[in-house]
């Protein structure tokens, strides 16, 4: 109930609160798990910060909440993030409705946003008057992807409009590479959300791969089959990383099993 929920925020606060060192975002990510939004929601003030506020609030559909905490923040680059995970969350109309009515959005930030919204519609025409304009506007979308694409929703949008552009010029090849990396931000999302203490955004696959490997080897091994590295290329990022990382003991251990496909040195 209410009640009880309220009752265990208090006592958590109470008992918590005080004490050093207590990682209260990851006790609110624990009770939003077991749906304990109220506990959530009274702990959110509690040694969180603001980024982590508004991630929690966004996760709870508080939409309006995470957004003016972020212009209250005065962070330009925090409210135009939670726009663009408002914008991957509900349909355009809604999203236009939104900024219409938000009267205490700045004026660059509304127009940023407005920019955003007009330049995919400008691309459209752009290419039905010239179909060669397909790869310049690919590659700009791939700079948007690194670029205004904060949220993987967004990074992925802009990545498959690439690959898309790509194909229709006949490049296979660049959108191949774009499609893998789409796949990569995928599960290193995937994998950021499952083992939390992980810092994987923006690495390339064999750097990710050396990140799981000291502590997180199955997941480093089902990544790696998920993009068909063969035994040989795996073989030396597994080295590395374990070189890297001081980690001698699971260097020896490793080396022990056979059969290697790289062959050792003697």
């Amino acid at each position: 109930s209410n009640t009880n929920e309220e009752a265990i925020a208090n006592a958590i606060k109470a008992h918590l609160g005080n004490v050093p060192g207590i990682p209260f975002i990851d006790i609110v990510k624990e009770a939003f798990k077991l749906k304990k939004f109220i506990v959530v929601r009274r702990l959110l003030d509690v040694k969180v910060s603001l980024r982590d506020q508004i991630d929690m609030l966004l996760m709870l559909n508080d939409k309006e909440e995470a957004l003016q905490k972020a212009l209250s923040s005065g962070d330009t680059d925090l409210a135009l993030f939670v726009l663009m995970r408002i914008k991957s969350s509900e349909s355009l109309s809604d999203y236009m409705l939104r900024l219409q009515r938000s009267k205490s959005l700045p004026l660059t930030l509304h127009l940023q946003c407005l920019e955003e919204l007009e330049r995919n519609n400008f691309h459209s025409e752009l290419i039905k008057k010239n179909p060669d304009e397909r790869e310049r506007i690919a590659y700009s979308h791939i700079i948007q992807r690194f670029t205004t694409a904060l949220t993987i929703p967004d990074q992925k949008v802009e990545l498959n409009s690439a690959s898309k552009l790509f194909r229709e010029a006949k490049n296979d090849t660049v959108a191949q590479l774009i499609d893998e990396e789409t796949r990569l931000i995928i599960k290193q999302d995937e994998l950021e959300k499952k083992l939390y203490n992980v810092q994987l955004k923006g690495l390339s696959l064999v750097d990710t791969l050396e990140t799981l490997l000291i502590n997180y080897e199955k997941d480093a091994d089902t990544l790696r089959k998920d993009f068909n590295l063969n035994d040989k290329r795996y073989w030396w990022i597994k080295i590395q990383a374990y070189a890297k990382k001081n980690a001698w003991v699971q260097l020896l251990e490793f080396g022990k099993k056979p059969p290697s496909p790289i062959g050792y040195e003697v």
